[in-house]
């Protein structure tokens, strides 16, 4: 069994809070195209010493370009 070593952090995307590398992953983006949507205000997010968003700003910006273009996408993620 190998272990990771402990600057390699493994992505929880389950969180309700997630990074910029977290919430790249969740939307398949770069974290570029995340920056600026949230430098544009189109995601809103916080700066905890790094930017922070959170699950629900995520799919409040989805159903809202969903809405905005009326295409078809999954929906948004039902916590449990």
């Amino acid at each position: 069994m190998t272990t990771m070593p402990p600057h390699k952090k493994t992505l929880d995307l389950d969180a309700d809070i997630l990074t910029l590398t977290e919430a790249a992953a969740y939307f398949r983006v770069s974290t570029s195209t995340i920056y600026r949507l949230l430098k544009s205000g189109e995601v809103r997010g916080f700066k905890a010493g790094h930017w922070r968003v959170s699950h629900a700003a995520l799919d409040a910006y989805m159903v809202q370009r969903v809405k905005a273009s009326k295409t078809a996408v999954y929906p948004p993620r039902v916590k449990q």
